[in-house]
């Protein structure tokens, strides 16, 4: 299996070098965990499931300058971080999506599917990726009030409007499809 600290390159590379927000980078690589059906060590967390693996990684890699973090003041008054590959990440970046094309593939896909779906806004990543992880718990199909009832039960509130837009995201990934 390949690397953590890779993966996170790797998908930033794929996103462009450069990307907004924690909460993002989580579930694109819960996204690609699951496509893949790698352990990355996700819980449940408030805004869906979450890699303690993936937050140290990332913290490892700005100490090693290989990402630049810096962030900024939402209107919200939210603080949202933002990554960016250096020369050196950039440099890593190009020898792994030789050495590992289809991983980059997988991971490329993603970015593009939720880029192009949702515009990679943070609520529907989360809502998509609680979905996902409340499908998977479950293990076969899955309505709409069972995910109300089980995802209440981890603390998420996820309304019909919310499911539905996770499950067109999850349609989008290849990772769910809604019942006619």
């Amino acid at each position: 299996m390949m690397n953590e600290s890779a993966l996170i390159i790797m998908v930033i590379d794929a996103a462009g070098g450069f990307l907004e927000g924690k909460t993002t980078l989580q579930k694109w690589l819960y996204f690609f965990s699951a496509k893949t059906n790698t352990n990355l060590g996700y819980i449940p967390h408030f805004y869906g499931p979450y890699s303690k693996i993936i937050s140290r990684k990332l913290d490892d890699l700005i100490t090693s300058d290989f990402l630049f973090e810096s962030s900024r003041i939402t209107q919200h008054g939210r603080t949202i971080f933002i990554y960016a590959l250096t020369e050196d990440g950039k440099n890593i970046a190009s020898d792994l999506k030789r050495e590992h094309k289809g991983t980059y593939q997988v991971l490329k896909e993603i970015v593009d599917i939720c880029n192009n779906t949702v515009g990679n806004n943070v609520n529907i990543l989360s809502w998509a990726a609680k979905v996902y992880y409340l499908l998977r718990e479950k293990g076969k199909e899955i309505t709409y009030e069972e995910i109300k009832k089980i995802g209440k039960s981890l603390g998420w509130e996820l309304s019909e409007k919310e499911i539905d837009s996770g499950v067109k995201l999850l349609s989008a990934l290849n990772l769910a499809k809604k019942a006619n």
